[in-house]
């Protein structure tokens, strides 16, 4: 453990206790075997032995222990890919274990790294996860899902667990300039873009709000919330909002081959649709 915790948050005594328990049965191993047969617990991240730590105990259930420095540099770590994930919020073991037996979404669970030893990395990563479930319930609500979803009625599967139906359905990501986390579009469009081909660039992201401010445009009545944006590749009004990056119309998002590198549609000033002054369609 680590000095100064309390009794409640102090793992186990590595020595003097047994390395099983009613407790950790049926719960993933992390324990490595000696010579004379003895189990020795490891780190869930680096499967090293857990002693001499320090370690903390995770609050999975599963008795699994993380070294101190093991479990802030997950957090310092944080999703993977452009758009956000929770999983580092948990114990890789248990979320392995829970996802196969389909268990429910990681919104719904308090977060396994829950030590107060991890401080500031975690108030950061908790902060962002409550600003997330927030966005989600907002997104159901505008894409009026909120109250009409069969799997949200009673009987579905993510009934009670509107966080967890969003974040089935929409992608979010956190904007590159104010760090708030902003609807992407649908999951079912993929990551996209550079996400795709191996790296992004985070200064790409940007909600509408921001993207609004650095262009000047404002409503007097409603803010930057809802100006709506035209299409990448045509001149057409956008609803969708794909790859965290990229304003489409229907018709283009509907096209078999709509990708990030898709050709774009020169503007004819005598029939374009918007009839107003625009960036051309590719910028």
């Amino acid at each position: 453990g680590l000095r100064g915790e309390s009794p409640a948050l102090c793992p186990r005594c590595l020595t003097c206790c047994p390395p099983s328990s009613d407790h950790d049965r049926g719960q993933p191993s992390t324990s490595s075997v000696h010579a004379g047969g003895a189990e020795e617990p490891s780190c869930v991240y680096c499967l090293a032995p857990a002693a001499p730590g320090p370690c903390v105990a995770l609050a999975c259930g599963g008795g699994h222990l993380a070294h101190a420095s093991c479990a802030k540099q997950a957090l310092k770590a944080g999703y993977p890919g452009p758009s956000i994930s929770l999983a580092h919020l948990y114990c890789p073991l248990c979320r392995v274990s829970q996802a196969a037996a389909g268990g429910a979404q990681l919104a719904t669970l308090p977060p396994h790294l829950s030590h107060p030893a991890l401080g500031e990395l975690l108030g950061k990563a908790l902060g962002l996860r409550d600003a997330l479930c927030g966005c989600a319930r907002a997104r159901l609500k505008l894409a009026g899902l909120a109250h009409h979803d069969p799997d949200l009625q009673p009987g579905g599967r993510y009934e009670g667990r509107a966080v967890d139906a969003a974040l089935a359905r929409f992608a979010f990501y956190e904007c590159g300039r104010c760090g708030k986390p902003y609807c992407g579009g649908d999951r079912v469009c993929g990551e996209g873009g550079g996400g795709q081909q191996g790296g992004y660039d985070r200064a790409e992201l940007v909600c509408g709000a921001c993207a609004a401010q650095a262009t000047g445009a404002d409503c007097p009545k409603h803010g930057t919330a809802y100006i709506e944006y035209k299409c990448r590749y045509c001149c057409s009004v956008a609803v969708w909002y794909c790859w965290g990056t990229t304003h489409m119309c229907e018709p283009c998002h509907a096209s078999a081959q709509h990708r990030a590198d898709m050709a774009a549609r020169k503007c004819d000033p005598k029939r374009c649709a918007l009839r107003a002054p625009h960036p051309q369609p590719g910028s």
